[in-house]
């Protein structure tokens, strides 16, 4: 199916805001479903929970955050993640 000639072009328009949302690509949005998208956004917000928690440990300010991959193993996921601090503020 042509998607930019279905509806207007909503339905691109809606993929390419779930791709904002999950922070994933706009063909692995288009080639997956919603467990994916899911997936994308809980391993997100773990991770950045997680970024906070460095971030209070070392005073400093979180600037970016990107999961690389998130595993399960046991109980517990594992993530990898690309973090980009500030320096911590000299009081």
């Amino acid at each position: 199916m042509q998607l930019s000639k279905h509806n207007n072009s909503n339905v691109l328009d809606a993929m390419k805001s779930i791709t904002e949302i999950t922070g994933l690509d706009f063909e692995k949005v288009y080639r997956t479903g919603l467990s994916i998208w899911w997936a994308a956004i809980f391993d997100n917000m773990a991770a950045a929970h997680y970024a906070a928690e460095i971030a209070r440990k070392y005073d400093a300010e979180l600037i970016a955050i990107h999961v690389i991959s998130a595993k399960l193993s046991g109980f517990e996921y594992t993530y990898l993640c690309y973090l980009v601090f500030l320096q911590p503020i000299i009081r």
